[in-house]
């Protein structure tokens, strides 16, 4: 019966895996390095990963906790295959940052918070504002 609730997925479950669906399969042609490439790498992923019923487990719409007896383990291979999906579109330098994870999200969530430019401009003004405060509370102490 188990084995049955895998075989029986819809081909648009996030469940599903196509037997073209492999670890070292490349879905864009981008390696991701940096802030200078984030924005475009992580839009040609989105679509790829939705192309391939995916994208929930990059952005929190998949999680494990939903899924009961077999289900649960087609969760960690869906992952671990969405992980090395990734894994295939980073440079060298980033692959430590992924070999060891074992969430698709966080590794996503990582690489947000590290290299999405928008973020890094938001840091920069609260830093400048949390500064700016701190010089007109020191001239009031002196």
């Amino acid at each position: 019966m188990a084995e049955n609730e895998v075989s029986s997925l819809d081909h648009n479950h996030p469940l599903y895996l196509q037997d073209r669906d492999t670890p070292g399969l490349v879905l864009i042609p981008i390696k991701l390095t940096g802030p200078e490439n984030y924005a475009l790498w992580s839009r040609a992923m989105k679509l790829a990963l939705r192309g391939k019923s995916k994208l929930g487990f990059v952005n929190g719409s998949c999680v494990k906790a939903r899924y009961k007896g077999e289900l649960v383990e087609q969760w960690e291979k869906c992952n671990a295959i969405v992980l090395s999906w990734i894994g295939s579109t980073v440079s060298n330098e980033l692959m430590p940052s992924i070999v060891y994870a074992s969430d698709a999200r966080k590794v996503w969530n990582n690489f947000q918070e590290r290299f999405d430019r928008s973020n890094l401009t938001r840091i920069y003004h609260l830093w400048t504002e949390i500064a700016t405060m701190r010089q007109g509370t020191d001239s009031v102490m002196s």
